[in-house]
């Protein structure tokens, strides 16, 4: 859930991933911890994006709707 939801942030849809990642947290204690340290980065870049954080601005524009790809922007992190 977590790769689809950076899949369709890399093509500027960030709102239409939302709906994946709120199914994330609960399974959360299950993941290997490179998958949570993974997880926790999309989910506070995606919430940093819809809220118009700091982050949302940062990096040129390769994802697709004017927006940088979350694989950009975690490759920051």
């Amino acid at each position: 859930m977590v790769e689809l939801a950076s899949v369709l942030a890399a093509q500027g849809k960030w709102q239409e991933g939302t709906g994946y990642l709120e199914r994330v947290p609960p399974l959360l204690p299950k993941l290997s911890p490179a998958s949570r340290t993974y997880s926790a980065q999309v989910l506070r870049q995606s919430a940093m994006q819809l809220q118009g954080g700091p982050q949302a601005a940062v990096g040129a524009p390769r994802g697709g709707g004017g927006q940088p790809a979350i694989s950009d922007s975690l490759s920051r992190a």
